[in-house]
């Protein structure tokens, strides 16, 4: 029996990160929802949890998510998950340096609704199947 996969939401805003939460949850049937608050929650839960997938926030306190992005691609361990952005930065210089630090896929908050974020994750999970 294999394990469900994961996804972790890195988000710092609370009320962004329980809506993303339970929308997940309900569109993503079978998938782990998981999430963490801040970049030091995040390093250890992607250590500890291996999730298949991170919603990665990138202004983030204690750590920010250019920097746990950078990580992430940079460990043999956590290289293969696939790195989503969501975030309220939207300049074109933002967007280039997250995709070449090896993001998948970027989303602007303000311009992003749930169904077109779920529908880009349900895409990603079934290229694993």
């Amino acid at each position: 029996m294999s394990l469900p996969k994961t996804v972790l939401i890195i988000e710092d805003d609370r009320l962004i990160r329980k809506v993303l939460e339970i929308r997940l949850r309900q569109t993503l049937k079978g998938i782990r929802v998981i999430s963490a608050v801040d970049g030091v929650d995040a390093t250890q839960k992607i250590q500890s949890e291996k999730p298949d997938v991170i919603l990665l926030d990138l202004v983030l306190p204690g750590k920010n998510g250019f920097d746990i992005l950078a990580d992430v691609q940079n460990d043999l361990k956590t290289g293969k998950m696939a790195v989503f952005i969501l975030s309220n930065l939207s300049n074109s210089q933002d967007i280039d340096r997250a995709v070449k630090l090896g993001a998948k896929s970027y989303f602007i908050k303000s311009d992003t609704d749930m169904t077109r974020l779920s529908t880009e994750l349900l895409k990603y999970f079934s290229l694993l199947h």
